[in-house]
């Protein structure tokens, strides 16, 4: 169902988790995975964003943006797409400022070359974890309606640790031994990988690994593997990492990199003649068939009619001019003349003040002392013109407790959706909190969808560590939603 709004004012972002992002499989076209969503304040339009990588570095990605078949015939848009970094350096990889995107159209075209020029660094991963954050609105209309989603695609990893222990091996011998590692359910196909270490001639220099799988994958499958050798009491002598893809051609051989020379595993060095070799296996299940997307509510500002609306027009020009004024508010050294009729019709505690007998309506003057003076005049601002503009998170919070001190439920409710849509890992927690202390539901759920789907690097925060101390409660219900995710998954 569409939401009633004006569908030419908006603005919409979408946050994307792509969870396991390097163990991505290119296809044929370059994408790695792919997104589908909304933008019904958009003229009821629908999008796609795409994510490639560089063949040959994974650390070079680009994306494409894809308008669906929904809407008008054309549309123009300005967008921006980033990667968010846990360090707060964010990497850039769209930013335009005015395209026209008719149906089924892209940016960049299909058949034009992907521009693959933007590097994320390691510190840009949370865990192997890729965020992007991509904004689209349209640029013939000012802003009404902003709303943010968030979505997760996860690339399924099977992982297994294996210890193979090696007894009275001679260097000098020629040796071929096996064994197969399960993968506990077939990937592809494949339900367990085999193992072969062997030396080709007696003084071969190295000992060969390979690796293979039992049957042909079904599909093409990405393996990350680590082998480490250990001596007899469990200490590390050398390891080395690799990745390979297995493609779904038969007897798919990979050759793990040579390695482990014989001197390594010479007798005189081990007198008991033990080794062990440690692997450290991870395959991929392809992201067609195993992908995963959670999509969270959508969180937006309550429709502003703006310019278009006579009634606040001639509201605000009357607060503006100051004309027929009968109260004066006053907050720090500074005071704000207003109406009583127009702050008792928007605020049911304006109206009993000046209903009964209390001083303020003997006086014709309310002291806001627990106010400073810009959040008075944005409140009063709200009042006449029923328009509320974001500034930042903090002017948000002072503004909700204006509002719900007043009893404005349109402003609280406006600041409360500003907060929805400005979440980040480091403000979570203090809202959370602020929700909570303020028995505010709606905005404590959508807090807590953000952590479920967050979880990882925000429990990994300092933030978090505090937050467990100082509200063991809050923590309890977090970690029972975090827990019934994965259930269902």
């Amino acid at each position: 169902m569409w939401s009633k709004f004006n569908p030419e004012h908006g603005k919409c972002t979408i946050i994307w988790k792509i969870e396991n992002y390097t163990f991505a499989i290119q296809r044929k076209n370059g994408e790695v995975c792919s997104i589908e969503f909304s933008a019904e304040m958009i003229d009821y339009t629908a999008w796609s964003l795409s994510l490639f990588q560089d063949s040959e570095n994974k650390s070079r990605i680009g994306c494409r943006i894809t308008r669906c078949p929904r809407g008008p015939e054309s549309v123009t848009i300005a967008f921006k797409v980033v990667v968010i970094s846990p360090l707060g350096t964010d990497v850039e990889l769209e930013n335009v400022a005015n395209y026209t995107f008719i149906e089924k159209a892209q940016y960049p075209p299909e058949n034009e070359d992907t521009p693959i020029t933007n590097c994320v660094p390691v510190s840009a991963l949370w865990k192997d974890t890729l965020i992007l954050k991509c904004s689209l609105e349209k640029v013939t209309c000012p802003i009404s309606v902003i709303k943010t989603y968030f979505a997760r695609s996860r690339i399924e990893v099977v992982k297994r640790d294996y210890v193979w222990t090696l007894k009275k091996y001679n260097s000098s011998l020629q040796m071929c031994q096996k064994i197969s590692i399960p993968l506990n359910y077939e990937v592809h196909g494949m339900s367990k990988l085999n193992i072969e270490l062997y030396a080709l001639e007696k003084n071969d220099e190295y000992v060969k690994i390979r690796i293979l799988p039992d049957v042909s994958a079904g599909r093409t499958a990405f393996v990350r593997c680590k082998v480490s050798l250990l001596n007899s009491k469990g200490n590390m002598i050398i390891s080395l990492e690799d990745k390979h893809i297995f493609n779904k051609y038969p007897k798919h051989v990979w050759s793990f990199p040579n390695f482990i020379t014989g001197q390594m595993l010479n007798l005189d060095q081990n007198p008991s003649g033990v080794f062990h070799l440690s692997f450290k296996l991870a395959v991929s299940l392809n992201v067609d068939s195993q992908k995963e997307q959670i999509a969270f509510e959508f969180y937006e500002n309550l429709d502003i009619p703006g310019n278009q609306n006579s009634l606040n027009n001639d509201l605000l020009h009357l607060y503006a001019d100051q004309k027929l004024c009968d109260v004066t508010l006053t907050a720090g050294n500074k005071e704000f003349r207003a109406h009583k009729i127009i702050l008792s019709a928007r605020s049911p505690v304006f109206e009993s003040m000046f209903q009964n007998d209390m001083l303020e309506k003997n006086t014709g003057i309310v002291n806001v002392a627990d106010m400073d003076s810009e959040i008075l005049s944005m409140l009063l601002e709200f009042v006449y013109s029923d328009t509320f503009v974001g500034k930042d998170m903090d002017t948000a919070i002072k503004l909700y407790l204006a509002a719900d001190k007043y009893q404005i439920l349109s402003l609280r409710e406006n600041c409360s959706s500003f907060m929805k849509s400005n979440l980040t890992v480091k403000n979570v927690c203090e809202l959370l909190v602020f929700a909570d202390d303020h028995r505010d539901d709606r905005l404590k759920a959508a807090v807590q969808d953000y952590i479920c789907i967050f979880e990882s690097e925000i429990m990994e925060t300092e933030f978090w560590e505090t937050f467990m101390v100082e509200r063991p409660k809050l923590v309890s219900e977090i970690l029972h939603k975090v827990s019934l995710k994965y259930l269902r998954c």
